[in-house]
């Protein structure tokens, strides 16, 4: 089988570092990214999904804007909480997520995606005053049709190590957990 390449459109809208709040409740997000994200059609919450790192799987998240007032005080709350749990995140208060605007080459359909990393010491105070010394000139970047992309773990991730079973449902978190992580496994 052939396998299908596009070519994608990569642009950072966003890049903070963590703080405890975004890790145990809602994260929150400047003003002036909400032209990047999907309209709001007038209302004060939007829909949209995001993807973990290289990931497979689509999370949906919510962000909400206030209803009344002059700042709209944008977060990401609903879904969020998942998103951090599933991902392994709760530990990861100070660490930098940087949040990108993928588009097909057409410029047609786009989706976005999150990443987490430590961060480099010498770009900290910068992305803490909301400014990056990184270009954020949009990275051209090849990926396959999520279809083409199939994980199998070398083992049954249901049993241990010289025979008997794993606690239920642990052989298919591990899995999830392996998805989200390819560098891990």
């Amino acid at each position: 089988m052939a396998e299908t390449v596009k070519i994608y459109q990569k642009r950072k809208i966003l890049s903070k570092l963590l703080s405890e709040t975004d890790i145990k409740k809602r994260l929150a997000i400047p003003v002036k990214i909400l032209p990047a994200l999907p309209e709001f059609n007038g209302r004060h919450a939007v829909k949209f999904q995001v993807m973990y790192g290289n990931g497979t799987r689509m999370w949906p998240i919510v962000c909400s804007v206030r209803k009344h007032g002059g700042y709209k005080k944008p977060v990401i709350s609903v879904g969020w909480r998942n998103f951090v749990i599933c991902n392994g995140l709760e530990d990861k208060v100070g660490y930098e997520l940087t949040l990108y605007k993928v588009q097909d080459e057409l410029g047609t359909n786009f989706h976005y995606s999150i990443q987490v990393e430590k961060p480099n010491p010498v770009e900290v105070q910068e992305i803490s005053n909301g400014t990056s010394s990184a270009s954020n000139a949009p990275q051209l970047i090849k990926t396959k049709e999520e279809s083409d992309i199939k994980i199998k773990p070398p083992f049954d991730l249901n049993e241990k190590p010289g025979g008997g079973s794993v606690a239920p449902g642990a052989g298919e978190a591990l899995q999830m957990y392996l998805m989200n992580n390819p560098n891990e496994g």
